[in-house]
């Protein structure tokens, strides 16, 4: 392992010691290498002078399901990865300036859902989007009157969601408050220790608060490896996007995300947006299903396409009244 790169000793969802290597293989070799400049090559470019004598390795843990990168970047060749590597004014031009308006239609209608299962008027709301990206989400949960904060990791977009009016705070400032309800989308796949990521989270939940963990679904990536296809475009049957080397660290399918929530307090939740939080307390029969289904389907043996077992969960504190 050089010195870019640290390992990762247990399972950061359960801390597990025991797993199974999934594969090994060198950076700089093909198809790997190629992989590399065909993915960075538009979004900045890779240096590979940083990865000689380095593998990229799989793990799939023996005890919670969670499949990840055993041996990941160091937290100076994270920062040249996304600051420079992926060069963030043109990643802006490549993937921010085209959204259309299904796009930001989508997110409207998701904050619609979330304001709507809360017995208050939005403006009595605090959210939080935790990785907020270029702040978009942030933007169009504080045009419905919520109260909202974004944090950030990249400077660039801090800069930039700040010029557009987005409350940005500090990773450490986030335990002062108490949120109704915590955004993290497409973040914890990136995250060294997401456990502990999680737990702090949850500490900043109110009594009846929300947390949302979406994630690239990878319920199908052990077959994907058997092709090995690193030229799949992402979201296409053969995509590995939910295991693309560097970036996606953690790799989580429908059991593992739910066994990661377990571990630090949560249950799942069924957003509704006919109902309120206390309405849909009282739906124990329905919520006891919705939980269920899917290590029933796994028993059987059923199969479900990536839609249908979707890695967009919603939690909550299980003490709520």
């Amino acid at each position: 392992m050089n010195e870019y790169f640290k390992r990762r000793q247990q399972c950061p969802g359960c801390e597990g010691t025991k797993g199974m290597e999934l594969c090994r293989i060198p950076y700089t070799a093909n198809p790997m290498r190629e992989y590399l400049i065909s993915f960075y090559s538009p979004q900045g470019g890779v240096e590979f002078e940083y990865l000689e004598n380095q593998d990229y390795v799989l793990v799939e843990c023996d005890q919670c399901g969670l499949i990840y990168q055993s041996e990941i970047p160091n937290d100076s060749l994270m920062h040249k990865l996304y600051e420079e590597w992926l060069d963030p004014r043109k990643c802006f031009d490549l993937y921010e300036r085209p959204r259309d308006i299904q796009y930001f239609a989508r997110l409207s209608s998701e904050i619609v859902r979330i304001v709507s299962v809360f017995d208050r008027p939005p403006m009595d709301l605090k959210f939080l989007d935790f990785s907020m990206g270029w702040g978009h989400w942030c933007r169009i949960a504080q045009s419905f009157g919520c109260l909202v904060h974004g944090t950030e990791f990249s400077q660039s977009r801090i800069e930039y969601a700040r010029s557009k009016g987005v409350t940005v705070i500090g990773v450490d400032e986030i335990g002062n408050h108490r949120y109704d309800f915590i955004n993290t989308e497409q973040v914890f796949e990136h995250l060294p220790d997401i456990k502990t990521t999680l737990a702090d989270l949850t500490r900043s939940l109110k009594p009846d608060g929300i947390l949302k963990i979406g994630v690239p679904n990878g319920w199908d990536i052990k077959q994907r490896l058997e092709i090995w296809d690193w030229a799949a475009p992402k979201g296409s049957p053969k995509s590995l996007n939910p295991v693309a080397p560097l970036e996606h660290v953690n790799c989580f399918n429908h059991y593992s995300l739910l066994a990661l929530a377990r571990r630090c307090g949560l249950v799942p939740f069924a957003l509704n947006k006919t109902q309120t939080v206390a309405q849909q307390r009282r739906g124990i029969k329905q919520a006891i299903k919705d939980v269920v289904r899917p290590y029933y389907h796994k028993l059987k043996g059923i199969r479900r396409p990536p839609a249908m077992q979707g890695t967009n969960l919603f939690f909550r504190l299980p003490d709520v009244t």
